[in-house]
């Protein structure tokens, strides 16, 4: 049984995030990725993202940039990536089975790392229970953070730094970044020394 939700409640939440956000995005990079966007009409009952299809067939693809900050065709390019691993590992393990998919989880993982919010706020607009959110993210969080290190972070080598002229000397600013959003959790089950990578030092907090 998949997750369904109204018209009404889908087109709630994208007012309430797009006004949260002052979303401004450029309207060349959308047009470069309309063709793609037709794709998403010919879906059917077995879609493997029905809350997706849902968010879509609502406000298009300014939808999905509102909720995850990209269109349709680089979330795409993203979920290919992390498509193989995930959706192995996403109904492996005993107990129920999760009846969300794992490209809605997917979608949801992003809408949550974009918008500062409660985990309160996020299952009632998603339908779960906050608890039941909060380990699906967690979740999703393990598995996914491996594959997209791997295929978009690259660190280069203090050889390669010196030869390009980019070490700390030249770009003193870039030891000052602080451009971050933390979202405060409670603390994951499980070994210490696997939640304490969930540990802010700085915050004296659990989060993301």
């Amino acid at each position: 049984m998949v997750r369904s939700t109204t018209p009404i409640h889908v087109a709630e939440l994208l007012r309430r995030l797009a006004e949260d956000s002052a979303l401004v995005h450029d309207d060349v990079v959308q047009n470069d990725f309309l063709d793609s966007d037709d794709d998403a009409d010919d879906t059917s009952a077995d879609s493997d993202s029905p809350l997706l299809d849902d968010y879509f067939e609502s406000g298009g693809s300014d939808a999905v940039v509102t909720l995850t900050n990209f269109t349709l065709t680089e979330f795409h390019l993203l979920w290919a990536h992390v498509e193989p691993e995930l959706t192995s590992r996403w109904a492996s393990g005993r107990g129920r089975k999760s009846a969300t998919t794992a490209k809605d989880a997917f979608m949801m993982f992003l809408c949550v790392l974009k918008h500062y919010r409660t985990w309160q706020k996020y299952a009632i607009d998603f339908g779960f229970k906050a608890p039941t959110f909060e380990k699906m993210m967690y979740r999703g969080l393990e598995i996914v953070t491996p594959v997209l290190n791997k295929a978009f972070i690259c660190p280069p080598s203090m050889a390669t730094q010196r030869v390009n002229s980019s070490t700390f000397r030249h770009y003193p600013y870039a030891l000052y970044a602080t451009d971050v959003k933390f979202q405060p959790a409670f603390r994951p089950t499980g070994r210490f020394s696997k939640a304490k990578h969930y540990f802010s030092n700085q915050d004296k907090l659990y989060g993301l």
